[in-house]
């Protein structure tokens, strides 16, 4: 799988800083540096378009119907924030937060999550197309009905995540540890690396109630 498919966001080097203000529900904000403290923000339909995102602190906020465009978020707080329906396209977030993000059916395309914390994030029923989560905490996260295409999980925990009726469209998972996985049948088609083996077949094997015991009852 070619890892250039993932398109990255057309962020211009140098745009004007903007200290954190109130966005106006329905508001488009493009070409911007967002920076500050926007804790408890309360929006619907805010378009952020051609903008860096930098040490944002968006901490509880509800933003409903969130669109983000070119974008990339770098250091950002966005724990506990509720964006369900989001609408991210040729976005990058890199060392950022979102353990408790809400971001169920969120439709997601040319998105790379770096050096991230989803523990544990609510990503349920997300439709993801060339999404890349790369050294990723996905602890607990809830991963359930969501549809991934052409995307990867590398390097990345995945303590207690829940797949079940997740359709993972030959997701690779190189590099990334599988422990306690809750509905394992999903992983149908998924790509491993060869360390990953044992581990894999354990998660698939109680999925299919498949016992291992050395003695006979017979």
């Amino acid at each position: 799988m070619a890892r250039s498919t993932i398109r990255a966001p057309r962020v211009a080097a140098a745009l004007p800083v903007h200290e954190h203000r109130w966005w106006e529900d329905e508001e488009t904000l493009d070409g911007v540096d967002l920076r500050g403290d926007a804790t408890g923000q309360q929006n619907h339909d805010v378009t952020i378009t051609a903008s860096r995102l930098t040490g944002l602190r968006l901490t509880g906020s509800t933003l409903a119907s969130l669109r983000l465009v070119d974008c990339r978020l770098v250091e950002c707080e966005l724990s506990g924030v509720w964006m369900e329906g989001t609408s991210w396209n040729r976005v990058e977030l890199v060392d950022c937060r979102l353990s408790g993000a809400v971001l169920s059916t969120a439709r997601l395309r040319h998105v790379r999550f770096r050096r991230r914390r989803l523990d544990p994030a609510a990503l349920r029923m997300i439709d993801a197309e060339w999404v890349a989560f790369e050294a990723c905490d996905l602890s607990g996260a809830d991963l359930s009905s969501a549809t991934f295409r052409s995307s990867w999980i590398h390097d990345s925990r995945l303590h207690g995540t829940d797949l079940s009726q997740a359709r993972l469209g030959g997701i690779e998972l190189h590099g990334s540890e599988l422990v306690d996985v809750a509905g394992a049948a999903s992983l149908t088609g998924v790509r491993i690396d060869p360390s990953q083996i044992v581990p894999v077949a354990l998660l698939v094997f109680g999925a299919l109630q498949i016992a291992i015991t050395d003695e006979r009852e017979s």
